[in-house]
């Protein structure tokens, strides 16, 4: 069981009736979801112009009714097409120089090795970027409407610990 942070639970408290556990919770500007040891709270909190508007969505997990998860995790890996531009020109004048360097121009050498030197430092802090959202979703049986949280990129733990609710409350 993972720690739940002392903000997500003075977020949640209001919320979580004595007996019920607290598992694992994330909280972002404006959603907070939450797994206990019976249910999902999703609560989405704005502030805006002095106005405090406060909305929570609690799913039950101990029903006869939830047959199974669903978990998603995307993930994109974009190249960085602007770094590599910028390193590809940098190189061909880091060339250019120290072919001027070679032909007996001491400058060129000095001015192609600092952009040569340049280059690798560019393609050394170009990192790929990752996006991609992580979403589980509690299906249901019959007509009833499934559950789906999304979070963002990397926030796996709500996710699995939901799936794991539900394996441990539904066992056979």
């Amino acid at each position: 069981m993972a720690a739940v942070s002392e903000s997500e639970t003075k977020i949640l408290d209001p919320h979580i009736p004595s007996g019920e556990q607290l598992i694992e919770a994330y909280s972002g500007d404006e959603k907070t979801v939450a797994v206990t040891d019976r249910r999902v709270i999703e609560l989405r909190h704005r502030n805006r112009n002095r106005k405090e508007e406060t909305e929570l969505y609690s799913t039950l997990l101990t029903t006869d009714y939830i047959v199974g998860t669903k978990y998603e995790r995307e993930q994109e890996s974009d190249f960085p097409v602007i770094e590599a531009l910028i390193a590809a020109i940098l190189a061909v004048i880091g060339i250019a120089g120290v072919a001027i360097g070679i032909n007996g121009e001491p400058i060129g050498m000095v001015v192609g090795v600092v952009f040569l030197a340049l280059t690798g430092a560019v393609f050394y802090f170009t990192e790929q970027s990752e996006s991609g959202d992580v979403s589980i979703t509690v299906r249901r049986a019959g007509d009833l409407p499934n559950g789906t949280w999304t979070l963002p990129h990397g926030e796996t733990d709500v996710p699995q610990a939901i799936s794991e609710q539900v394996a441990k409350l539904n066992r056979p």
